[in-house]
């Protein structure tokens, strides 16, 4: 996966203790009244995951089953829809957060994704390139090495010829 090479080349024993030896890191404190990283990042993924779904579903209107060129106009709606669902309200008493603590770390988890979404789907306009698959395992042969993982996102152009995998990082 993109997040294995870049922890490869950040420390081989690191990635070799992982992955061979099945040794785990230790997850990161959370701060005082927040959420821990690991954590954080799956409610980033889940929403992005759902919104991506729901914005270029798999034979969403292109000829031959691809996905939609572009997004309908009323994503923001759409990504109101998916906050709601992965981060609403009520949800501090499941995460053991104060309500105004998780009230401040929902407001601002809904300013990234805003501004993430606006900034990644202007980026999709301009290059063709569309979201098609999402958590999906990937395997291919490039130079002889063989790669495989599960991205967050792969996306592909309308003829299929350009491909790019896509990583979240949060």
């Amino acid at each position: 996966s993109p997040s294995s090479l870049e922890n490869f080349r950040r420390c081989p024993f690191r990635c070799f203790a992982a992955k061979l030896l099945r040794l785990e890191d230790d997850e990161e404190p959370a701060e005082r009244g927040g959420l821990a990283p690991a954590l954080r990042g799956r409610l980033y993924h889940e929403a992005l995951d759902r919104l991506y779904a729901r914005l270029f579903p798999p034979g969403g209107g292109a000829p031959g089953g691809a996905p939609r060129a572009s997004p309908p106009g009323d994503w923001e709606a759409e990504l109101s829809r998916v906050e709601g669902e992965v981060l609403p309200p009520g949800r501090w008493r499941e995460l053991g957060l104060y309500p105004v603590a998780w009230e401040a770390l929902r407001r601002g988890m809904s300013g990234h994704l805003r501004r993430f979404v606006e900034a990644d789907l202007a980026e999709t306009r301009a290059s063709g390139l569309v979201p098609a698959l999402l958590e999906e395992p990937l395997f291919a042969e490039a130079g002889g090495l063989r790669l495989q993982g599960r991205p967050d996102r792969g996306d592909i152009d309308a003829a299929g010829e350009s491909f790019r995998v896509v990583d979240y990082k949060t």
